[in-house]
């Protein structure tokens, strides 16, 4: 049986991570508005690549992905925080 000092120190942890993830959701929205606001830009800068944005800002690009986490990852960067987008040279139609 847990102690009342288990049970709180648990439920501290899950409230930690909770927030974590909630500011990560944030993040990663933001840094989406940002591209779409100005993937015109993006487009003429970074044609028919994939794109990692932390903090509204591109900090790697490249045409492969598998490329593109592996340049993430040998500068140490937490992936969890970056969000990644694929900037077409075209927009892209949606049929409804």
């Amino acid at each position: 049986m847990a102690t009342t000092e288990q049970i709180v120190k648990r439920t501290l942890e899950s409230k930690a991570e909770s927030k974590r993830i909630t500011d990560l959701y944030i993040e990663h929205k933001e840094n989406s508005k940002w591209v779409a606001k100005n993937i015109e830009d993006l487009r003429k800068r970074f044609p028919d690549k994939y794109i990692a944005v932390q903090r509204k800002d591109v900090i790697e690009d490249d045409a492969d992905l598998i490329e593109l986490i592996t340049k993430l990852r040998k500068r140490n960067l937490d992936i969890d925080t970056i969000t990644i987008e694929y900037v077409t040279t075209k927009p892209i139609k949606l049929l409804l």
